[in-house]
């Protein structure tokens, strides 16, 4: 069994990648690694090929955008159950990408990475949305399909609106943030949202590590060496 530091330096190896070559579930699964090093990172792997495998049945991605994209969202949250955990959403477990396949349920972020490495093994083009308070992705074809993995469906431009102002932000902004975000800023997010579940339960030590794996990605953040002063005091 590797050690918590073997899947740090893990981590750390495969987020020095280039940014095409970062791979999103590895990242993840080794994420939950350092909090579980228990895991059994080529199993979960296998279950989003076994994933991949059936929505091959299911997705014809020689149809249209909007078809691909609802059969896709059927596929996932109708047929496989995976869906958002409306009831018990403060759980840490949402957010690590083991416990994620093991319930089917998780955050908004970590069943985003589902639908993502799905749809990548069927060979489309998806991408993650870091859209505030609520991650979103997006399918590009012949033209942009929005999907809110948490909820499994299509969202119009009219549901992200309201999704914004909700967040406390202009509906002018909507195109500002329904850009696609970069792995490494969807690890980003990942370890921020896992950094302060911590901190607002006082669980130091975890919380310290989130924000260590933030400052080894982004040494100049203010507020991550902001926190890890604090956490330490």
């Amino acid at each position: 069994m590797l050690s918590t530091e073997d899947y740090r330096q893990r981590f750390i190896n495969e987020m020095s990648r280039k940014e095409s070559e970062i791979d999103l579930i590895e990242a993840t699964l080794l994420i939950a690694g350092e909090h579980n090093p228990t895991i059994d990172i080529p199993s979960c792997r296998s279950q989003i090929t076994r994933l991949a495998e059936g929505a091959r049945f299911c997705v014809h991605t020689n149809a249209p955008i909007e078809e691909i994209a609802a059969e896709l969202c059927k596929y996932l949250y109708q047929n496989q159950g995976f869906k958002g955990n409306a009831d018990d959403y403060d759980n840490p477990d949402n957010s690590f990408l083991d416990k994620v396949l093991e319930s089917h349920k998780g955050i908004p972020i970590s069943i985003a990475i589902i639908y993502m490495g799905v749809g990548h093994a069927l060979g489309l083009k998806v991408k993650g949305i870091s859209f505030p308070g609520h991650f979103l992705i997006k399918i590009i074809g012949e033209r942009e399909i929005i999907i809110d993995p948490f909820h499994g469906k299509i969202n119009s431009r009219r549901d992200c609106i309201t999704l914004l102002r909700n967040a406390g932000e202009p509906a002018e902004r909507l195109e500002h943030y329904l850009k696609a975000a970069s792995n490494k800023e969807i690890i980003l997010r990942i370890l921020n949202n896992l950094k302060l579940h911590y901190l607002s339960h006082q669980n130091f030590t975890e919380s310290l590590t989130y924000c260590e794996r933030r400052l080894l990605l982004e040494p100049e953040s203010l507020q991550d060496v902001l926190d890890r002063g604090l956490i330490l005091e």
